[in-house]
């Protein structure tokens, strides 16, 4: 891994992280190598502060054409993710907002880390 920024390490974009450990993305290449970096957080747990809560995606009825196709190209790549009906999520997670029509979850698989232990653990300084 290769990490560049203008100052010192974490000073740049890796220092804005927001942390999120996830692979809801439109474009397959992006949310293939975000799949495959799920394994490192998974090993490195509360070493880099990674906690595995899941990660929801809810749509209306405008968007539910888009949402399965991301889903199904998610599923074509190995990416552990559903489609799940908004009554459903209730279910799982306890909340939903009731105007959704259609989410897409990964059941706890993804989740968030902490960047500056990661920068720790990972580079020997931040």
């Amino acid at each position: 891994m290769v990490v560049l920024e203008r100052a010192t390490l974490g000073s740049g974009g890796t220092g804005k992280s927001s942390g999120v450990v996830r692979c809801h993305y439109g474009v397959p290449s992006l949310a293939a190598m975000a799949w495959k970096s799920v394994p490192y957080f998974e090993a490195a747990g509360s070493e880099v502060g990674f906690h595995q809560v899941g990660y929801v995606v809810g749509v209306g009825a405008a968007d539910e054409e888009a949402l399965r196709a991301n889903v199904e190209m998610h599923q074509t790549l190995g990416i552990a993710v559903e489609l799940i009906k908004h009554d459903q999520v209730d279910d799982a997670l306890g909340h939903f907002a009731k105007g959704g029509q259609l989410a897409a979850g990964d059941r706890n698989q993804t989740g968030r880390a902490d960047h500056h232990f990661i920068l720790a653990r990972d580079l020997g300084r931040f």
